[in-house]
């Protein structure tokens, strides 16, 4: 598991990296680069033995595929990219949540739309064998989650909009500022980000990486109703979007400075760059250190326990 876990963040950072040649400015290509590299959200889910570096990667190459697919309109690589991804809502019970919203845009936009229809039936097909098969699987996920907020027992929407929004806010802002101004310009942020890029992906009739912030509001939302969680429970299950979110961040900031004149207004976004970057690099180093001295305290706690069961 771990060496996979290795495999995984390879391909997620290299799938970064391939994308970031689509930011033209070179201080702002560079910057997110560095964003990249530290990225928390993805040091911590392969920083465990937990399934979301390989659903992922998994997604990342997908929606690789369905970039090239863009490019050079080739149905083999729709094909191959939506296979890939009716293997998602088995690795990780949330990948429901995006698969289904992921295939209803494909089918209203694109152009063959017969493949996304087939597999709109083979994936319901398969997470019904699933469920009859496997009681514990997505009929035990069902039991425990959907059917509660089907029945209208939606009391931890309040506690979950908390948990979720701090989580989104500690992307931009260091975790001892949160409040209500740190989530409120963070969740203002990514509502600008989902208009804009969806408005770019409608104008260039498919190109998946401008839907991720659209296809990630609905992921929140859905997430935010079914899953009552902690806080950092939260980070994990957002950090799925981190990647992509920033992309379209700094894509947005590139197709700007392409109309800004003023130089010193560039200079005023390359600085406010340049901070983010800096946050990201400091908020790893420091979660890095932290996670290592809990895993030496852990480990310390063992030992003292071992001795003394030894010694009793």
């Amino acid at each position: 598991m771990v060496w996979i876990n290795l495999l995984c963040y390879l391909c997620i950072q290299g799938l970064g990296v391939v994308w970031s040649r689509k930011i033209t400015d070179r201080f702002v290509r560079y910057s997110f680069l560095i964003v990249l590299v530290f990225a928390t959200p993805h040091i911590l889910i392969s920083s465990f033995l937990w399934t979301e570096p390989l659903f992922l990667s998994i997604m990342f190459f997908s929606f690789y595929l369905l970039d090239k697919f863009h490019q050079k309109n080739q149905p083999k690589f729709m094909v191959a990219a939506i296979v890939l991804l009716l293997f998602l809502p088995f690795i990780r019970f949330a990948g429901i949540f995006l698969i289904f919203p992921l295939l209803a845009f494909l089918l209203l936009t694109l152009k063959n739309k017969k493949v996304v229809f087939v597999s709109f039936l083979v994936l319901l097909f398969l997470i019904s064998s699933w469920v009859f098969i496997f009681s514990e699987g997505f009929l035990g996920r069902w039991e425990r989650f959907i059917q509660p907020f089907l029945a209208g027992r939606l009391s931890h929407i309040e506690f979950n909009l908390s948990s979720y929004s701090k989580a989104l806010s500690s992307w931009f802002f260091p975790y001892t500022i949160d409040g209500f101004v740190s989530r409120l310009i963070s969740i203002t942020l990514m509502l600008i980000i989902i208009y804009r890029s969806s408005k770019k992906y409608f104008a260039q009739k498919g190109n998946i990486l401008f839907l991720s912030p659209l296809l990630f509001l609905i992921y929140f939302f859905l997430m935010m109703l079914v899953f009552k969680v902690e806080y950092y429970a939260a980070e994990r299950y957002l950090s799925i979007f981190y990647l992509l979110i920033i992309l379209n961040i700094f894509l947005q900031i590139d197709y700007a400075l392409e109309s800004i004149k003023s130089v010193y207004f560039k200079w005023g976004v390359y600085f406010i760059i340049f901070i983010f970057a800096l946050y990201s690099f400091l908020r790893t180093i420091k979660n890095v250190y932290f996670w290592y001295d809990l895993r030496s305290e852990s480990v310390s706690s063992d030992i003292t326990l071992s001795i003394l069961a030894m010694v009793s």
